[in-house]
């Protein structure tokens, strides 16, 4: 179970750390996380040893690079329509020779440079770093399969709000034909072999898009906040290592 912040204070991460949410959502699209804000709500989480995922702001070498350098691990990237698209975010966040990630061996991710080479923390980024396409257009639902091949991809996130969009029906997350293609996706992605995230404002749907293959489910603070046992081990670096 992952919290979505509503507000980006330090002490609230903490606060959600301790409380044993699997992992803390960080929102660098609609949410106001930059990537120096980003820095510190890291910083509380990596405190109390819990886990993020962050939602950078668009599919951007640069940005992505700047979210990572500060020690993200885990980035969901927004408006993945193709496999093209998906194989752009994973060359952003891949150093050589599988990307074009620039290289930075001082930064907070590489621990300053204190306690590794560059060669250790090049190769410890490579592997660790998870990219998750944000599936939320109505374009990806026909390219799931080749998305979920493109080498570096292990999970997915499905979006409903701009999936609705994309299909004429602003919000109607709701509509049976929204609904419909949602869970296309879920279902797609997970026989794909990918770990599946996707939000879920109260526990009836988050059982819902659990039984439908979801691994990771998002609720927001300003949602009805529930505890859903899914079986899943606790840290989603362990879901989908």
């Amino acid at each position: 179970m992952a919290l979505g912040l509503s507000f980006n204070t330090p002490d609230l991460v903490e606060f959600a750390g301790l409380l044993g949410f699997d992992f803390i959502f960080f929102d660098g699209e609609h949410g106001g996380v930059t990537a120096e804000t980003c820095r510190e709500l890291q910083r509380a989480a990596d405190v109390v040893g819990v886990e993020t995922i962050v939602r950078v702001p668009h599919n951007d070498g640069p940005v992505i690079g700047q979210y990572l350098d500060v020690g993200v691990w885990n980035l969901i990237v927004p408006h993945v329509r193709s496999a093209s698209d998906a194989e752009s975010a994973v060359r952003a966040a891949s150093f050589a020779p599988r990307g074009g990630r620039v290289a930075g061996s001082g930064t907070r991710a590489a621990r300053f440079g204190l306690t590794q080479t560059p060669v250790e923390y090049f190769e410890r980024a490579n592997a660790q770093v998870v990219v998750l396409p944000m599936i939320e257009d109505i374009e990806a639902l026909d390219a799931l399969d080749e998305i979920a091949r493109v080498d570096g991809i292990r999970a997915a996130f499905v979006g409903a709000q701009d999936l609705s969009l994309s299909m004429g029906k602003p919000g109607r997350t709701s509509d049976p034909d929204v609904r419909a293609a949602a869970d296309r996706a879920i279902r797609g992605l997970r026989a794909a072999g990918l770990v599946v995230g996707a939000p879920a404002g109260d526990g009836d749907e988050a059982r819902r898009v659990i039984d439908l293959g979801a691994q990771l489910i998002v609720s927001s603070l300003s949602d009805q906040l529930v505890t859903v046992e899914s079986g899943a081990p606790r840290s989603p670096v362990s879901v989908w290592s």
